[in-house]
């Protein structure tokens, strides 16, 4: 099964990423995840992490040299450490969830790699994908568009299939 979660920016797709690992302990779970980094109220980069390890690395910055995204330099070294990290214990596991595929992972080769690999194993997948890729995994697995209004039934929905 492969499930897809596209939106609006601020619909709550981390969230519900989030949400989905605090439901699945049974499972084993791998993935990559991305997290804003805040000082006070503005965002200033992005933090990815390995679900399996919680190994973590700087993805993107304000203050980062790297490929530019908007305003973020794109840390490459830390994401390829991190996918690294994440691609040696996801053959042990029930589920990857994927947060996300979007502009500043879709730089990296070995991230897209990963995500190839991901796609075409017997895995159970749940991924977020940014707006500008649905296209890339159209023909994987079933598109979710999430809205604020429909979050819960998304959610029970992603849950049942998986569980």
């Amino acid at each position: 099964m492969k499930m897809f979660i596209t939106g609006r920016p601020g619909c709550g797709k981390s969230t519900l990423i989030n949400s989905i690992i605090m439901q699945l302990k049974e499972k084993r779970i791998s993935g990559i995840l991305s997290l804003e980094i805040r000082e006070g109220k503005k965002r200033v980069g992005f933090m990815i992490r390995d679900i399996k390890s919680g190994e973590k690395n700087i993805l993107a910055s304000v203050d980062m040299d790297g490929p530019k995204i908007g305003k973020y330099g794109v840390n490459l070294s830390g994401l390829e450490r991190i996918v690294s990290r994440f691609l040696e214990g996801f053959g042990n596991s029930d589920v990857v969830l994927i947060d996300e595929i979007g502009k500043m992972e879709m730089l990296s080769e070995k991230f897209r790699e990963a995500v190839d690999i991901v796609l075409n194993s017997n895995k159970d997948v749940v991924a977020v994908v940014g707006l500008g890729f649905v296209d890339y995994v159209r023909d994987k697995g079933e598109i979710l568009v999430l809205t604020r209004s429909n979050f819960d039934s998304i959610r029970e929905k992603i849950l049942e299939r998986l569980k």
